[in-house]
């Protein structure tokens, strides 16, 4: 006991930077969706996904996005962080849970 409140004592400022990050990450980590001001990230990410799939790179226009007629988003959006989320999905994941890893 004595042990663990020197290691408190000694290392304090570690262990309060870890509780503030668990409080300000938790919302990423209960299942389902998490509540943000942009929702299309999760189905950019998909999209990104499926067209990589379909042997497109660079992916530049995404087919099932513009009401079903496609549309060149990553012309006007940085595709990097899109492309580290389709990474995840080729892993296994689910495409939320690809964004929540981004």
């Amino acid at each position: 006991m004595n042990r663990i409140f020197l290691l408190l004592k000694k290392n304090w400022g570690i262990f309060a930077i870890l509780l503030l990050s668990f409080f300000s990450i938790r919302p990423l980590l209960v299942s389902g969706f998490f509540p943000m001001h942009d929702d299309t990230q999760v189905a950019r990410v998909y999209e990104m996904w499926k067209a990589l799939r379909d042997g497109m790179f660079p992916v530049r226009w995404v087919p099932d996005l513009g009401y079903g007629y496609g549309y060149p988003i990553f012309n006007f959006y940085a595709p990097l962080a899109y492309y580290a989320g389709a990474f995840f999905i080729f892993l296994g994941v689910d495409a939320l849970t690809a964004t929540k890893f981004m």
